[in-house]
This record gives C-alpha cells, sequence and structure tokens, in this order.
C-alpha cells in the first residue's frame, strides 16, 4: 500500500518513535518530505498525556497547514476520554484521526485495537526466548509441561514497577502487612509519595524505606527496562498463582497490556486489578478466566475503590490457604494455564495493515 507515507520530518522537531512508527518502517515506504501525488500522513506517537506537550501540538498544527494530515497514537499508555475531549479543544481545525488502545472510549472516531496482545503474537515465542540476555541481564527460560508437577513453595507472584498507581501503591501496603512472608513481589519505585491508596486498613507508615523490593531487577537502572522478554523460569515454578497489576484501573479505561501474558505464556492462573470487565474483554478472544475455582465477580464492578477492595477479600481469602492447599488449587487450575497458553501461541492478529487501508479508503 505504498499511497500511506509515514514522514518524520526534521522540520518537526522531537517526534517520539514508537510502535505504530517502528511497524511502518519495517513494512511500508516511507519518505522525510511530502509527495505532491500521494496521501502524505505523519505518525505522532504519545506517551503520557499530549495535551502537557506544547511541541506535538504544534507539529499537528504545522502538518494540518502544511496540507498533511497526522495520525495521534496511543499505544503504548492509553487515553482517558478527558484527556481526549482536552485535546480535541486544542485542535480544533487540524485534519487529524486518532487510534488507541483503550477499548472502552466513547468516541465513535477513534479507532482502536489490543496493541499489546496483537503486537505478542508476531514471533512472540521466539522472541521471549531469545538466546540472548535480556534488558535485566539473563536468558529467559520457557517452561516444559513436566516442570508444572513441581512443588511451589510461594504462593503469589507479582510484578509492579512504578507505584504511582492507587491499586499498586495499595497492594505494596497489603503486602507489607499480610503477604510478604509467602509470596514472590516487586515494587520499585514511586516519585510522588502522596499517591492515595484504597484501604487505610493495612497502611504500612514505614513502607518507603522498604523500596526498592526487588525479584531479577539487581543489575539493571530500575526505571527503565523491556519487560517483553524478561521471564526468569525460577520465579513462575515457584509460585502458585499471579496478581496482574494493569495499567489502567481508576480511569474509563480497558487497556491491556504486556503484562497479563507473563502468566499467559507462564503457564500460571491469574488475578488482576485492572479495570472494568478485564477479563470479560480476555475472554472474547477465546481465554479461559478461573471463575470456576474462586469469585471473579469483581470483573464487573465499575467503582474502582469498591473493585480494589473485592479483589484485596479474595487475595486475602486465597492467603488464608495453606501452601499445600495453594498448590493443589494450582494443580486444578492447570488445564486452563496449558489451554490459555495454547490459544495465545496459536494466535496471530495484526490490526495495523486494515488501519492504514482504512485511512486510505475514507480519506
Amino acid at each position: 500500500m505504498g499511497s500511506i507515507l509515514n514522514f518524520i520530518f526534521s522540520g518537526y522537531d522531537d517526534l517520539e518513535s514508537g510502535p505504530f512508527t517502528n511497524y511502518i518502517k519495517h513494512n511500508y515506504t516511507y519518505s522525510s518530505n511530502p509527495q505532491p501525488d500521494k496521501k502524505n500522513l505523519l505518525i505522532v506517537e504519545c506517551v503520557g498525556d499530549i495535551n502537557d506537550n506544547k511541541n506535538y501540538i504544534k507539529v499537528i498544527k504545522k502538518a494540518t497547514s502544511n496540507g498533511i494530515k497526522t495520525l495521534i497514537c496511543f499505544l503504548s499508555d492509553p487515553m482517558n476520554d478527558n484527556k481526549i475531549d482536552r485535546l480535541n479543544k486544542k485542535l480544533n481545525g487540524c485534519d487529524y484521526l486518532i487510534v488507541s488502545s483503550n477499548i472502552n472510549t466513547r468516541f465513535d472516531d477513534i479507532i482502536t485495537f489490543d496493541y499489546f496482545l496483537e503486537e505478542s503474537t508476531f514471533d512472540s515465542y521466539e522472541h521471549f526466548f531469545k538466546k540472548r540476555k535480556n534488558d535485566l541481564g539473563y536468558i529467559s527460560q520457557d517452561v516444559s509441561l513436566d516442570e508444572l508437577n513441581g512443588f511451589r513453595k510461594h504462593k503469589f507472584l507479582s510484578f509492579n514497577r512504578n507505584l504511582e498507581k492507587q491499586h499498586r501503591l495499595s497492594l505494596l501496603h497489603l503486602y507489607l502487612s499480610k503477604l510478604k512472608d509467602d509470596s514472590l513481589f516487586s515494587f520499585l519505585f514511586i516519585e510522588d509519595k502522596n499517591t492515595p491508596i484504597y484501604d487505610k486498613t493495612y497502611y504500612n507508615e514505614n513502607w518507603f524505606e522498604n523500596l526498592p523490593i526487588e525479584l531479577d531487577t539487581h543489575s539493571t537502572n530500575i526505571t527503565s527496562f523491556k519487560t517483553s522478554n524478561t521471564f526468569r523460569k525460577d520465579l513462575f515454578l515457584d509460585t502458585c498463582l499471579h496478581i496482574v497489576t494493569e495499567t489502567s484501573f481508576n480511569e474509563n479505561e480497558l487497556f491491556i497490556s504486556e503484562k497479563i501474558l507473563k502468566p499467559i505464556v507462564m503457564y500460571q492462573p491469574f488475578v488482576v486489578l485492572g479495570p472494568v470487565n478485564y477479563l470479560s474483554h480476555l475472554r472474547s478472544y477465546g481465554f479461559k478466566t478461573f471463575g470456576d475455582f474462586w469469585d471473579e465477580s469483581y470483573d464487573s464492578i465499575d467503582d474502582p475503590q469498591e473493585r480494589y477492595l473485592e479483589v484485596q477479600k479474595l487475595i486475602l481469602s486465597l492467603n488464608e490457604m495453606s501452601i499445600e492447599e495453594m498448590n493443589k488449587l494450582y494443580q486444578k487450575t492447570k488445564e486452563i494455564c496449558i489451554f490459555n497458553r495454547n490459544i495465545h501461541q496459536s494466535m496471530y492478529i495484526n490490526s495495523i495493515p486494515n488501519i492504514l487501508e482504512r485511512i486510505e479508503n475514507e480519506w
């Protein structure tokens, strides 16, 4: 599809590269200058709130003035509808489209898809288990089915990097109060120590002194490393259940990140601290969740505090089980874990060509 070009102009300063840009560079022709006989499309990738970046707003307005349409991509970080409202007001009169990984947007004209889930289906297992060291200094190794029968000495596994989210910081306090003796968690850093928590019952006044709590990050900068191929095998084989703390929780966003892939790839059952209807959306792809073994009604609770408290209650009830009981529970869930891994490994989804074709056809 040669008529859609991606332009990275020297006159459009400091544009970040990102997954959409990288995909186009590897699969399509592109130019550094607009072509008079082409449909010129500038790709703008955003991390964080674009409303705070005056340069990006200037870039999009400049592109419009030069007869160039802009595709604004919110893939690595979702943008909630309130921020989109602000952006639309700032870009009034500009020629642009938005593509987002927030499936739950109320805007009909925004193109949405589950970028991280789709990306993981592109040669994923070759990428996950490359025969070279990852950013954390070790080689990720796959788990064999025979290894799933071994005894696991810890109950929960959960990876948390940035704690400036209420659900993660709340989980830290729960961990310090109730879970740390029997489970493996990471909590790496926080900049805003005034981030609130959902339940002060388990507030630990010395929480900051414990940071960072590390599992596999001792050899790197804990604020910046890729997570797409960080599967330290022993951590997964030594824990019974995965607690996923998704990127989105208290916003009106439905965003599947790479975090859910950890338990799916490594044959673990999971409980998710994520947005409302997250598990339901996963099931729409054919994955199974674990409502036959514990209460998953938390997934349909709209209010974020109530949803968090329901997940917390579930975690605490599971934590009351002995490690022997948790191992028996794992063995009961094992067939679903194998099913989910097989579903994911057989998937191939790629919305990007269809998105570009749609833009070209509707130009």
